[in-house]
């Protein structure tokens, strides 16, 4: 039932890759004991946590409307996942907080919301994640307006 699940959420995954005019998905930025994840080419080391299966953050856009979005599968859809997703403008001091929402509920998690950036901005998301007392986070690539 989970592989079932897993295909449909990256079929969906696709359609949403190609129905936004520019998009950057990524996958978690960090695994639990603060080390970087590993990219070789069009691979990466996933990391593996006690509770969670896998964490997917998206940002794109059309136009001046950014779509934040993040889908967060656990390993056990009894344990309640508990979300903050941070809209991130890149600033000459680093990144500033433009934007959070957060979310709590039991299951798998798939969200989304959108959010009226400025032309010439550049912006990310940014996820953290807690199942059953496990933390990890997560942060998409950037889009630029």
């Amino acid at each position: 039932m989970k592989n079932k699940k897993r295909v449909g959420q990256l079929i969906l995954a696709a359609v949403l890759a190609t129905s936004m005019s520019t998009q950057a998905f990524a996958v978690p930025a960090q695994i639990p004991n603060n080390e970087h994840i590993t990219y070789y080419g069009d691979s990466i080391i996933m990391p593996r946590w006690n509770n969670i299966n896998s964490i997917l953050p998206g940002i794109g856009n059309s136009g001046s409307t950014i779509y934040a979005e993040v889908s967060v599968d656990i390993k056990d859809n009894s344990q309640r996942v508990k979300c903050t997703m941070y809209l991130e403008k890149k600033t000459l001091f680093g990144w500033t907080e433009e934007k959070y929402w957060y979310i709590s509920q039991t299951g798998d998690l798939a969200w989304s919301k959108t959010y009226t950036g400025e032309a010439g901005k550049t912006y990310r998301v940014r996820v953290e994640v807690e199942v059953d007392g496990e933390t990890a986070e997560a942060t998409t690539k950037t889009i630029t307006l």
